[in-house]
């Protein structure tokens, strides 16, 4: 039965990482990682039903799934925790990460942020926003001209908003966002959902002394996707000596 259930498994994981590949008009390799994760899910139980395996092997080789399938539960509830974040009253400054902008304009998920931050900006009029985000290869322009035009075009005047237009990374945009601040600013950070827990602790690790997260939405579809990169994604940035 357990070989049985495998198989569903790993197919089932193959299809998501084809489709969520299929979405992605942006730079998003890390679908490759459900597509070749279904894969060995698929053949491991293709394996355990042709061949008589040892069980110390199975043991070792259970343990270690076991062990990375634990840590993915708990780095999922984590950051699920930082779901429904609305961010602390009365920001200096609101942070809006950049996204993929397409020839039409921000992508879904970055309109997504754009309109949360849109909120926060109409609820906090003294508020000051920072667009914040460089130009890809696969980008018509930089990331901040899009998401000003955007935020321009739904009626905040672009006086009250602020261009950061060379960061590639969730940490250069802390790095360089800071830069256009005043010292010691209270800060709203606005991105989806999913990045609020990483987003604000690498502002934390780079300085900022008071600062809050706006958790925007994300299609329910994605969030499977998106808690598993921002699980790995996390801990690389432990490993790198970002966090």
């Amino acid at each position: 039965m357990i070989e049985i259930i495998l198989i569903v498994i790993g197919i089932l994981m193959f299809i998501y990482g084809v489709v969520v590949g299929l979405s992605f008009s942006g730079n998003n390799a890390f679908y490759l990682a459900w597509i070749f994760a279904g894969i060995m899910i698929a053949a491991a139980g293709v394996i355990l039903k042709l061949f008589d395996i040892p069980k110390p092997v199975l043991w070792i080789v259970g343990g270690l799934v076991g062990a990375f399938v634990l840590f993915m539960i708990v780095m999922s509830i984590y950051l699920l925790g930082a779901f429904g974040y609305k961010g602390d009253k009365g920001a200096d400054y609101c942070l809006i990460l950049g996204a993929h902008v397409r020839s039409d304009g921000p992508s879904k998920a970055l309109r997504y942020r754009l309109n949360a931050g849109y909120d926060y900006l109409m609820e906090n009029p003294d508020t000051i926003c920072i667009v914040s985000g460089g130009q890809g290869e696969n980008e018509p322009e930089s990331e901040a001209s899009a998401m000003k035009k955007y935020l321009v075009d739904k009626g905040i005047n672009p006086d009250r908003i602020i261009m950061e237009d060379k960061s590639t990374s969730t940490k250069e945009n802390m790095l360089f966002s800071k830069e256009l601040m005043k010292e010691d600013s209270k800060v709203a950070i606005v991105t989806n959902n999913f990045h609020v827990r990483r987003a604000v602790s690498l502002a934390v690790a780079n300085g900022y002394k008071d600062v809050s997260g706006v958790a925007a939405g994300t299609d329910a579809f994605f969030v499977p996707f998106y808690l598993s990169r921002e699980s790995i994604a996390l801990v690389k940035e432990l490993l790198s000596g970002n966090l």
